[in-house]
């Protein structure tokens, strides 16, 4: 349960769940027996301008934390394409039939045509700094009176083995391995709703128990129980993550005023402008794909 402070929050579910095949774009194992180490690669994240003339800020944010990431290729659970240094090959068509079927099943509405996507991960989970991901429905479907907005097939992230001051181990066993990720409307506005809604998708609250666990043990929240009702444990940020908020605010700042320095005052109103419009083009032609509820 969260503080008073965040009485007005509300909150949608993103739900991933691993598929039993080979890997989503090879032909790799995804047992993740991880038995015989057969390579480790080091490798740096720099920033890097994008198609659109920017910097992205995440990824200045993460250039400056100065990591190093180790990734480690166990036998058979790892080949060229997850060290980007090969194309990625065909889809793999079981994976991308079992979410097809979770799709129809769900109501969800299936484009014509299915473009893999790219989005941006910059912790290090990724060697190529980016996820596949593919958009197999999207729409408002109601399943169990929880309305599902999305539905992806996407690659998973390496699996974090251990932290060494700067430098980050991963293993790459399980990285590509083709991931279901379902999202819901954000409906849930207390605890009881997220707590109903998580028995009727079948998520175990263990989950978000071990979440905190590991979120409490790095000293980013306190649980304190409540004085009137001892059932109820209130979860709080710390210092050291209320700094680290502060921290991450203050490094975006800089960066948002070093990519528009060049910018006059009235070159910034347009930009504004522009951006906006784009963002509220893209709500109308989402809208329109939608299917329309009953």
């Amino acid at each position: 349960m969260v503080s008073d402070d965040f009485e007005e929050i509300k909150i949608g579910l993103e739900i991933h769940q691993q598929l039993n095949t080979n890997k989503l774009f090879c032909s790799c194992s995804s047992e993740m027996n991880e038995k015989n180490l057969i390579y480790e690669v080091r490798r740096r994240l720099r920033p890097v301008v994008s198609e659109l003339g920017e910097f992205d800020r995440a990824a200045i944010f993460e250039f400056f934390r100065n990591r190093e990431f180790v990734y480690r290729g166990y036998e058979n659970e790892c080949c060229l394409v997850d060290l980007d240094e090969e194309p990625p090959h065909e889809i793999n068509r079981d994976a991308l039939k079992i979410a097809l079927e979770m799709a129809y099943n769900l109501g969800l509405y299936i484009p014509d045509e299915l473009h893999i996507m790219r989005k941006l991960v910059l912790d290090g989970s990724a060697i190529t700094s980016f996820q596949r991901t593919v958009l197999i429905g999207i729409g408002s479907s109601d399943f169990e009176k929880v309305k599902i907005k999305s539905l992806c097939l996407e690659e998973d992230a390496a699996k974090l083995e251990k932290e060494e001051k700067n430098l980050v181990y991963y293993s790459l066993s399980r990285l590509g391995i083709p991931l279901i990720e379902i999202s819901t409307d954000p409906i849930i506005s207390n605890p009881e709703e997220s707590k109903e809604i998580a028995k009727r998708i079948g998520v175990e609250q263990g989950t978000v128990a071990v979440m905190l666990r590991r979120m409490e043990k790095n000293g980013l929240i306190k649980r304190i129980q409540d004085e009137l009702d001892k059932r109820i444990t209130r979860v709080y940020l710390t210092e050291k993550s209320e700094n680290l908020l502060k921290n991450l605010s203050t490094v975006l700042r800089e960066a948002e005023e070093l990519l528009l320095s060049s910018l006059s005052d009235k070159e910034k109103q347009e930009l504004k402008e522009l951006l906006k419009k784009i963002q509220e083009d893209l709500k109308q032609r989402v809208g329109e794909y939608c299917p329309k509820e009953a």
